[in-house]
């Protein structure tokens, strides 16, 4: 009898543990195999989401395979966990992970993810009651989550302090759980990095695995620690290590950020060796190889990259670009033809030659543009191309002949802002102003009035009755205008003699800049030169010093101002400061001649003069300097020959 109760008691007892075992179950749907497969699908996807790094894609498919598939324990899970990933980016996610959690919680799904992250997100909100409440349960079906709980309880505990020795405590019985050991490491690098690099590098030792090498670089990478980088690199290439291309590529822009492309260049097999998508690989190394002039790496990038067909059109005219330009300024118009030809853009075509042109005024300059001419009429529509490096190349001997060929290029091919420039620049040392103006007029990506370019380019040109026609009235009308249109400007009206114009121009020009500290000084300087209202001289001198104290340029001025007022001392003091700012210094050297010998300083003075004489600084001054010793001391200083 006594052993029939007994085994009534067992069952019994069996039953209610079946019972409450059954009762912490999360309910089961049926779902036919129909749904079943479309959730498994949508769950793939998640997947793929999530490793494209698209959180919120991969979120939004596990929520429509949660709905084909509510009993899914594991999508329950990874819904958490990425919602929770995401919340450590963004707090505005953190309540999300708590809603979602806890309702599943309280439907039955009590797995160690969705504990874990629900036990994370009550943290991350400030509730670490809550927290403290989950992971006790957690490590009731999670053992492994006993460390972590005990480095929450402490830093509960002693939230206010977070005092070193707690962490350590934490982490002498935390070897046994790496995600703890990385992020205690994390905590302390606040109080000691030496100590935190210490333990990742323990950490990487003791597993080996990308976590632990992601953390060892990235500390190293910020405390500086360039050659223990270098030294962990080429330790990993020398043992082969097999480790993950993304992995390979996180070391490589660590590397290539620190500039150490000659080590890139040395080990680059190393860093292809992987099935990964190597297109950003292939970019910093192709990046690493034109700075270090390894020009056959070069060219195997570009080919690799243009080949894989993974860029974009634009990024392959620029491989392509770059690569063609190492072809030219080895003379291999051939190979450099070869990659130009490929290239998309007629416009970058352009740029690449006229860049390369511009850089070269060796005696070949002719011979290779006829060479590039001879291979490369085919790239541009109705050989505009062809028709523009011929104007390039006539431009300075036979002006009229460039004309001609600039007048063959098609109006819509010109497209560019620094092309259409070129163009208007050609145009315009040919004395023909007006096709530059429809040219600047047509390209939409220039914000600028055609008059102020023509009017710059024929300054430069030297043409000062041009100068004038288009810039003066462009001033009257557009007084706001840069600097570089006043001075070029009031520098036509200074080398036509019409100095009272030049006065003119100079005054508005500080009243339409009141803070450029050169305005004010070209406009002392001038009225020093003029020798007249020698007090308003002063007061723009005084003001350019203020803006400016440091210019040489401005110390020369002040000092020039000083000396026609008489008072030579001060003028000294000035052009003393400018002679250490600028030794070599025509101008300068020039005015500190003229005081000195006011001061009766011969010798200093015959010095100072005659290093005006052999600077080469500003001729006018020199001639000034030639004719002052000549003058005052019977020194005759021929011109060189």
């Amino acid at each position: 009898m006594k052993q029939l109760i007994l085994g009534c008691l067992c069952l019994l007892l069996f039953a209610c543990t079946a019972n409450r075992q059954k009762e912490a179950q999360p309910p089961v749907v049926p779902i036919s195999s129909t749904s079943a497969l479309e959730a498994t699908q949508y769950y793939n996807l998640a997947e793929f989401n999530y490793q494209q790094k698209k959180l919120n894609e991969a979120l939004d498919n596990l929520r429509q395979a949660e709905a084909l598939d509510p009993s899914s324990v594991a999508i329950r899970n990874r819904i958490t966990e990425i919602l929770l990933e995401l919340a450590m980016d963004d707090s505005q996610y953190t309540p999300q992970v708590i809603q979602t959690a806890t309702i599943y919680y309280q439907d039955g799904f009590r797995s160690k993810e969705i504990l874990a992250s629900l036990a994370d997100a009550y943290f991350l909100n400030s509730q670490p009651d809550q927290g403290i409440r989950i992971f006790r349960e957690l490590i009731q079906i999670d053992p492994s989550a006993l460390n972590l709980y005990k480095f929450y309880l402490l830093q509960y505990q002693y939230a206010d302090k977070e005092e070193p020795e707690l962490l350590e405590r934490a982490l002498e019985k935390s070897w046994d759980n790496e995600r703890l050991v990385l992020l205690l490491a994390g905590q302390l690098k606040g109080f000691n990095p030496l100590r935190a690099e210490e333990i990742m590098r323990k950490a990487w030792h003791k597993w080996q695995d990308d976590q632990a090498l992601v953390e060892l670089v990235n500390i190293l990478r910020e405390e500086g620690k360039s050659q223990e980088l270098i030294d962990l690199l080429i330790q990993l290439m020398e043992e082969e290590r097999d480790i993950y291309g993304w992995m390979r590529e996180t070391l490589l822009r660590n590397i290539f950020a620190l500039e150490k492309h000659e080590t890139i260049v040395e080990n680059y097999r190393w860093f292809l060796d992987s099935q990964e998508d190597l297109t950003d690989t292939r970019i910093l190394i192709f990046w690493a190889a034109e700075q270090t002039d390894a020009d056959s790496l070069l060219v195997e990038m570009c080919d690799q990259l243009v080949d894989s067909h993974t860029l974009t059109m634009v990024n392959e005219d620029r491989y392509l670009s770059v690569t063609a330009g190492m072809f030219l300024e080895k003379g291999d118009v051939g190979h450099a033809a070869q990659y130009l030809s490929n290239i998309h853009a007629p416009a970058m075509v352009e740029d690449r030659l006229i860049l390369f042109l511009e850089e070269d005024e060796g005696d070949s300059t002719h011979v290779v543009t006829q060479k590039l001419i001879d291979q490369l009429q085919t790239i541009a529509p109705d050989d505009s191309l062809h028709a523009l490096l011929m104007a390039r190349q006539e431009a300075e001997l036979n002006p009229q002949a460039s004309l001609e060929w600039l007048n063959k290029i098609d109006h819509g091919y010109i497209l560019r802002n620094d092309l259409t420039l070129h163009i208007s620049q050609l145009y315009v040392t040919a004395d023909q102003p007006q096709p530059a103006i429809e040219a600047i007029r047509r390209d939409s990506t220039l914000y600028f009035d055609p008059e102020i370019s023509i009017g710059l380019e024929y300054n430069r040109l030297e043409r000062y009755d041009k100068t004038i026609e288009y810039l003066e009235p462009y001033l009257r009308d557009y007084p706001d205008s840069s600097i570089q249109a006043y001075n070029a400007l009031s520098g036509a009206y200074y080398f036509t003699g019409a100095f009272d114009k030049m006065i003119q121009i100079l005054r508005q020009g500080v009243k339409t800049q009141p803070e450029n500290a050169m305005m004010h000084n070209d406009l002392a300087y001038q009225l020093a030169e003029m020798n007249t209202d020698l007090e308003q001289a002063l007061v723009h001198a005084n003001r350019a010093l203020e803006l400016s104290p440091d210019s040489a340029d401005i110390l020369d001025t002040a000092g020039w101002v000083h000396y026609h007022q008489g008072d030579f001392k001060k003028a000294l003091k000035y052009l003393e400061q400018a002679i250490a700012a600028s030794p070599g210094n025509t101008s300068i050297a020039y005015h500190a001649g003229e005081v000195y010998r006011k001061l009766g300083k011969d010798k200093l003075a015959k010095e100072s003069l005659q290093n005006a004489v052999l600077f080469d600084t500003n001729d006018n001054d020199k001639e000034k300097a030639r004719r002052a010793l000549k003058e005052y001391y019977g020194i005759t200083l021929e011109e060189d020959k």
